[in-house]
């Protein structure tokens, strides 16, 4: 809860936070556009069921934003699980110094 005095200064610091529209623009224009490029990644794995569950976990848990955009299964040898995954990734490159 506020006192009388607290409420006065809090319309103090309301008032120093706008900004004039010409300044805003200034602003706006400093501002950089950001270029995201993408990178596709094809994986080709062989296991069991298991493996392909930790692979797929390892993908949805990853810090990066990582879109799947294809997966096929085939029977292998010995009853191993030929995995195929085709996924792409987004990043911003690094400025050049």
């Amino acid at each position: 809860k506020y006192k009388e005095g607290d409420k006065l200064i809090l319309e103090e610091k309301k008032k120093k936070k706008k900004v004039s529209k010409k300044k805003r623009g200034k602003e706006e224009k400093k501002k950089e556009k950001v270029k995201i490029h993408e990178l596709s990644i094809f994986v080709q794995t062989s296991g069991n069921i298991k493996n392909l569950k930790s692979t797929l976990d390892d993908i949805s848990n990853s810090k990066r934003f990582i879109t799947v955009e294809g997966l096929s299964l085939e029977k292998g040898k010995n009853g191993a699980l030929k995995t195929r995954i085709n996924m792409k990734t987004y990043y911003i490159p690094e400025k050049k110094r």
